[in-house]
């Protein structure tokens, strides 16, 4: 689905984090906070650097989150 998202909205897939689908699967809630640790574990963050996290599930569930690192 962020494969398709990404191409329907001419957005760089690089840029979507994807890695801990494989690992993790869906975590419902959980999904962004997993994704920012692993996040903060694997890229170097610098100060004023912003994350915007969004997560999707089944039954139109959204959630979004911008941090500020």
């Amino acid at each position: 689905m962020w494969r398709r998202a990404a191409t329907y909205l001419d957005f760089p897939l690089e840029k979507i984090f994807l890695s801990n689908i494989r690992r993790t699967a869906h975590c419902l809630g959980a999904d962004m906070f997993i994704n920012f640790h692993t996040l903060q574990e694997s890229v170097e963050f610098h100060d004023g650097d912003k994350v915007l996290m969004v997560s999707t599930g089944v039954g139109g569930v959204f959630g979004a989150a911008l941090f500020q690192y």
